[in-house]
Formats: structure tokens, sequence, C-alpha cells
């Protein structure tokens, strides 16, 4: 009995209960290190579902093309765009003496420094198109992909407080105090919990199913009504504060 109690103290009576708390508290460990583990694994599979965007990751690859307007000096820009606003001009009304003046200046200078003024009229059409083209397109590939992208938030619509539809814009000032980025720039998101804004162009992360396809929102502004064409579109799951991780 003596050396029992060297060994352990304790009646025998009370280490059986003790064993089966220790038995206990082990299954009880291994249950929440189970649920950790699991609530990690989750977090790490919705991170990596979902796809970190940037703006430059909506362009689509462009066509290649000779810009022959990149040989020109600044001055020959210049007499170039003269050229170009008479001779617009000239489509809808006869010019004034002093403009007839100023163009037949212009191309003359232009001529004498081997300047072909219709050839690059005609390539500056072409340009236009090509960019016009690459300004409108998007990228298929990103239809029903789970995103995840930063950027300024323009309201559009709103319940009560909370925004429930607004454009997701690259820079702050878009569609406002300058011209609209290109359409496949800009992402029309509505998100029917809301969002509470501080006002326009909060910083935010939009999470959600984009949708790559053309359509035109309205933007109320102070001095009327704008039409803005977009490029993606997304019925967002969620919408956070921005913050740099």
């Amino acid at each position: 009995m003596y050396l029992h109690h060297l060994i352990d103290p304790r009646p025998k009576k009370y280490t059986h209960v003790y064993m089966t708390n220790i038995s206990a508290l082990v299954t009880m460990i291994h249950g929440t290190i189970f649920i950790i583990l699991t609530a990690l694994l989750s977090i790490q599979y919705v991170a990596a579902a979902q796809k970190e965007l940037g703006w430059e990751d909506l362009l689509p690859p462009t066509k290649d093309y000779v810009d022959p307007f990149l040989t020109l000096s600044g001055i020959q820009i210049n007499e170039l765009s003269i050229v170009a606003r008479l001779r617009d001009r000239v489509k809808d009304r006869e010019l004034t003496e002093s403009e007839q003046t100023e163009l037949k200046e212009n191309e003359d200078s232009l001529i004498k420094q081997g300047v072909d003024i219709d050839g690059l009229m005609k390539a500056r059409q072409e340009i236009i198109a090509i960019r016009t083209e690459a300004a409108n397109a998007t990228k298929s590939e990103l239809n029903g992909v789970e995103i995840r992208m930063p950027g300024y938030l323009l309201p559009l619509d709103f319940n009560n407080d909370l925004v429930v539809e607004f454009l997701l814009v690259p820079f702050v000032g878009a569609c406002i105090h300058v011209p609209p980025p290109p359409p496949n720039q800009i992402v029309h998101v509505e998100y029917e919990k809301g969002y509470k804004t501080d006002g326009l162009y909060e910083p935010v992360w939009i999470i959600g199913t984009m949708t790559a396809g053309p359509s035109t929102q309205n933007l109320f502004l102070a001095d009327g009504s704008s039409d803005v064409p977009v490029g993606y579109s997304m019925k967002a799951d969620k919408v956070e504060a921005y913050e740099v991780e």
C-alpha cells in the first residue's frame, strides 16, 4: 500500500475518474482542432475559387497595327489636326475666308515637309476604328468566373441610404470630372444587400460572378444625365471596403 501511494498517491477510486476526464479533454481538443482546420481549409478553398483580377485583366489581346503618326513631330501633329478639323467642318458649312487661309497654310506646310496628308487621313479613320473595336471588346472567358477585384464605386441607385447599384471604375473622377474609361474598363454592379458609402469614388472590393457583354447605364449628374457604355456586369455576392493587404 505504501509503495502504491509512492507510485500514484491518489486513491484508486479517483484514478478512473481522472483518466476519464483526460480522455474527454483529449477528444474535445481533437474536435476543436478538426473544426479549426476545416474552417481554414474552407477559407482557402473560397479564396482559391475566387480569381483576383486587376483592370488590365479585363483587356483582351489587341490587334497589331502600324501607327504612322508616331513618326510625326509635335508641330506636324498640330498642323495635321488643324487640317482634319477644318476638312471635317467644310462638310457641314462653307468655310470663312480666314478658315480657308488657315487650311491652305497648314496643308502647304505639311506638303513641303513631305507629309502624305490624304494617306494619314485615311490611316486616321482606320486607327480610330481599331481603337474603338479594342475599347469595346471583352474577354468572353471571364463569363461565369468567380472574381474579386478592386475599384472605385460610382453610385447609380440607392435603397434608403444603401447603394444597390453602381459602376466600378478604375480611377477617381471617371464619368463625371473626366470622360468615361473604355467600356471594357467599367463594371456595372448590382448588390441587393446594399452597401453603405460615404460618397463618390469610395474604394471597394467586389466579389461575385462576372458577366462579359455590352450594356448601357444611365448616370445621373448634377447638370443632367449621361448614357455610359459598359463592357462587364456582376450581381455581387459581397462588396467590401478596400484595404491594402
